[in-house]
């Protein structure tokens, strides 16, 4: 058990998960569990065939020491850099012929299991489109609304045109439209294919976007929170061009998007609370018992239903620390945003 004094009020034991980075000298609770790792983007993702070895670099969510990266269905060495960033190296072989392959992370045994699929191309002409959103990844509560943007980061030959695709699986539990699209695109065009799939073209009629030129924007979105449930946004790129006319290579990106619904917490006698309430619009629920007011009783409500939250709440709302996680850290920081 790992035990912590919260603030002077008592000790506590909480059985913490293993798969906790953060967290050491603790034991395995049975009901414990730990979020599937996320791929959200990849660089480089695109490589010319015939080249030599190269390290990978993975972003995303939930990744662990003992995390390995896949490439198709085969383990790559490398090295674990935090939970949001490892790489790994990818030999000359694996990148001989042109063709497409897929980049996965696998988190060992309890702790998750496998991500996502991210698309790697390894090209016969062009260079790298290197697509990535802002932020990783969007959660959403039911019925809430969030924004994100799809970014390419700086191209040495700059950019004339682009043409890209969004689209999100039938299933999703979430819709999407275009915000707005960044002020240097000129001659854009937004073409609705159906209801999950829009196609974005635009170019550099100014040239906005040159050799010095850093991380560029390319389409500003905004997402609505349906039923329960994760899905992706896949940003794919169709085609683009430098500003001499060479054609860049693929580029693939995606928003992993989890929409939940907010549900009252209880007290000890079996109380049902209202709903906890966001009370300095900071997007974080402070007022976990919603009595309009942030107190001791919310931190010993948070603690005693600290699993609940993980299994049933829309999570991300009462990471009060900002880890990417739940765990005593946010009973401590909840604590600690009460002496403020």
């Amino acid at each position: 058990m790992a035990e912590t004094n919260v603030g002077g009020y008592g000790n506590y034991s909480l059985s913490a998960d293993q798969c906790d980075p953060s967290i050491s000298n603790t034991t395995v609770s049975s009901s414990a569990s730990w979020p599937s790792p996320v791929l959200l983007s990849m660089y480089p993702d695109s490589v010319l065939a015939g080249g030599n070895s190269f390290t990978l670099t993975v972003d995303g969510n939930n990744f662990l020491p003992e995390s390995n990266v896949l490439w198709d269905i085969q383990n790559r060495t490398g090295s674990y850099l935090s939970s949001h960033q490892m790489t790994a190296i990818i030999t000359a072989s694996d990148i001989a012929t042109p063709g497409q392959h897929y980049v996965r992370v696998q988190n060992p045994g309890v702790c998750g299991g496998d991500s996502n699929l991210g698309i790697f191309a390894v090209t016969d002409n062009g260079q790298s489109f290197p697509l990535y959103t802002k932020p990783l990844n969007v959660y959403l509560l039911k019925a809430g609304t969030g924004k994100g943007t799809v970014l390419v980061r700086s191209l040495s030959g700059g950019l004339s045109t682009f043409n890209m695709t969004l689209y999100s699986d039938s299933s999703a539990p979430f819709s999407f439209f275009i915000l707005s699209l960044p002020s240097w695109v000129t001659d854009p065009r937004i073409t609705v294919l159906d209801d999950h799939q829009i196609q974005v073209t635009g170019s550099d009629g100014n040239n906005m976007v040159n050799t010095v030129s850093t991380d560029v924007s390319l389409a500003n979105l905004s997402f609505i929170g349906g039923e329960n449930g994760t899905g992706f946004l896949h940003c794919i790129l169709n085609s683009a061009t430098a500003d001499d006319g060479t054609m860049y290579g693929s580029g693939y990106t995606a928003f992993p998007v989890q929409v939940k619904t907010l549900l009252p917490f209880n007290s000890t006698s079996g109380q049902t609370y209202p709903l906890p309430r966001d009370i300095n619009s900071d997007s974080l629920y402070e007022d976990i018992n919603g009595n309009g007011r942030s107190d001791f009783n919310d931190i010993v409500t948070f603690f005693n239903q600290i699993n609940k939250v993980n299994s049933d709440q829309p999570w991300w709302v009462f990471d009060f620390d900002q880890n990417g996680y739940i765990n005593l850290h946010d009973v401590v920081t909840l604590f600690q945003m009460n002496l403020q």
